[in-house]
């Protein structure tokens, strides 16, 4: 396997891990509802993999 694709690999576990542990976060809060926290879910992971996305892209840009 190359470097770049066990880099990307290794990006999207790390992406898993956040979300995961953002999860884990909106699930101690006892006061919020279950809908609001999945929205807060939601937005952080398109942030994310936006955030992602764009870094591919700009990459991809500077190498042509």
């Amino acid at each position: 396997m190359s470097k770049a694709v066990e880099k990307q690999i290794k990006k999207a576990k790390s992406l898993e891990n956040k979300i995961d542990q953002f999860g884990d976060l909106l699930d101690n809060l006892t006061n919020t509802e279950d809908k609001k926290k999945l929205l807060w879910k939601e937005a952080y992971e398109n942030a994310l993999y936006d955030r992602e996305n764009a870094s591919f892209l700009l990459n991809d840009l500077l190498l042509q």
